[in-house]
């Protein structure tokens, strides 16, 4: 709160902006909303990589990716947005967010859970 008005700060990043309003601010709205359904982020949903995702170290990592062809199986594929810096131009392109845990890779055809963005 500032002077008695709440307040949500977003990084400068503007992907990390987006990402943080997407998982975090849509909850904060809904909850002062007094609103409880539906949950303001979206489910996570198994897929294949269709391409290597790297951990985030010691924490979850959310990566832009985009959906993508995988022809192993019935689940559907994701892949890494182009880029590697995590821009606007990778969230921009991305219509899901990668999920990998603390500590491990995902090789190309690993399953792996996304988040579809809205």
């Amino acid at each position: 709160f500032y002077a008695g008005v709440p307040l949500l700060a977003l990084p400068g990043n503007p992907a990390a902006a987006a990402v943080i309003f997407q998982l975090l601010g849509a909850a904060w709205l809904y909850s002062a909303l007094g609103r409880s359904d539906p949950a303001p982020y979206p489910a996570r949903t198994a897929v294949r990589a269709s391409a290597p995702f790297r951990h985030a170290r010691h924490k979850t990592g959310l990566w832009p990716a985009v959906l993508a062809q995988h022809a192993r199986d019935d689940l559907p594929g994701i892949e890494p947005a182009v880029g590697a810096g995590g821009g606007p131009g990778e969230l921009g392109r991305a219509t899901c967010l990668a999920v990998t845990a603390p500590w491990q890779d995902v090789p190309a055809g690993g399953r792996i859970e996304m988040m579809a963005l809205a």
